[in-house]
């Protein structure tokens, strides 16, 4: 004798349950059971794109989560889950439309709330990105992610010591909250308080090892209270996390410079160039290192690169014109402050430059 057919409510909460865990592939098989046994089950479609979309799948993420809305449009869930989807792709005023919806179908509903003041926050729409934090705070008060959201809003309206309340706030609510920490620390930064600061980028990335532009800013407060060492350890940790992360090889790269140690510090603009060819800060800092080696050849070569992609710098001049005053070069020397000063006349590194050579021609 067969036992009770299963249940689909049961189901459906047993891969709500597996899902909250973070098992994601077992919450998937109760989900494709369920449907397996009701083909519309809205709920479980969702969920599964839920699923989708933490995984990375964000085409599949956006077909299931459409499906769901097409069974279910008044849901406002799924047009807050599709809203987040569209902020991942950068489509923002999708996104904010779409967390629009989701309050006003529910209008107690806190998450969208919160998500519509980050979307506006993206846009640089700050204080409609405050006011919608505030609303979302109004609906439950103890939201950290919405006093996060607050204080970055806040933060970029340099209202800093509101932004630094805020942040604490979220931390209150939520003492394991990593990103609410690593925001903390970019305010308190922001203040001075840079001893504060580098004790919330370390608490931050206690929380979450694997946080990398935590262990970025770590590193930027640590090089500028003078701790090259521990600096670059924190660097090279953000590096480990994000190995193809621009910003990061270019801050590691100037650790390196700052440590003297050359080699490395060339390794890592050429890394960086690999990556971004047409950024022109790698090729300017891998001349600034090759220069300091006396490679001045090589140094002129880079500058000449970063030259070619940003012909407006006049900081890329100054650089070029102090080689040409070292090495004896007068007539390039003279050209490149000529053609410098033409682009930024009152630039104070080009018109010492234009001093040293005037001093030199009497």
């Amino acid at each position: 004798m067969n036992g009770p057919p299963p249940n689909i409510a049961e189901l459906y909460s047993e891969g709500q349950r597996l899902q909250h865990e973070g098992r994601l592939e077992d919450a998937k098989e109760r989900y494709l059971e369920v449907l397996r046994l009701e083909a519309n089950h809205a709920d479980a479609i969702h969920c599964l794109g839920n699923i989708d979309a933490r995984q990375g799948r964000l085409e599949d993420a956006e077909r299931l989560i459409r499906r769901a809305l097409a069974l279910d449009p008044l849901k406002a869930t799924f047009v807050n889950s599709l809203g987040n989807l569209m902020k991942a792709a950068g489509r923002l005023d999708e996104a904010a439309s779409l967390y629009g919806q989701a309050v006003q179908l529910q209008p107690g509903f806190v998450t969208a709330q919160s998500n519509l003041g980050d979307v506006l926050l993206r846009q640089g729409h700050l204080e409609e990105a405050v006011d919608a934090c505030l609303k979302a705070l109004e609906l439950d008060p103890n939201h950290a992610g919405s006093y996060n959201n607050l204080g970055r809003a806040l933060n970029n309206q340099r209202r800093f010591e509101e932004a630094v309340s805020a942040f604490r706030r979220a931390v209150l609510i939520r003492p394991n909250y990593a990103v609410g920490y690593n925001h903390l620390g970019h305010a308190l930064r922001a203040q001075g308080e840079v001893e504060e600061a580098i004790e919330a980028f370390e608490h931050a990335v206690s929380l979450d090892p694997e946080l990398a532009v935590a262990h970025q800013n770590l590193g930027a407060t640590r090089m500028a209270t003078g701790l090259v060492d521990e600096g670059i350890e924190a660097y090279e940790r953000a590096r480990e996390l994000r190995p193809a992360h621009v910003p990061t090889l270019l801050n590691l790269g100037i650790a390196y410079h700052t440590a003297g140690r050359f080699k490395l510090a060339g390794e890592t603009y050429r890394r960086a160039i690999e990556l971004a060819p047409d950024n022109p800060e790698p090729w300017l800092n891998l001349g600034l290192v090759l220069n300091e080696q006396r490679r001045s050849d090589e140094a002129e070569i880079a500058f000449r690169e970063a030259l070619k992609l940003a012909p407006g710098r006049a900081d890329i001049y100054a650089e070029l014109a102090a080689l040409y005053e070292e090495t004896n070069q007068l007539d390039a020397l003279e050209k490149a402050i000529r053609d410098g000063l033409e682009v930024a006349p009152d630039h104070p590194r080009l018109n010492l430059e234009a001093a040293k050579a005037e001093r030199r021609a009497g």
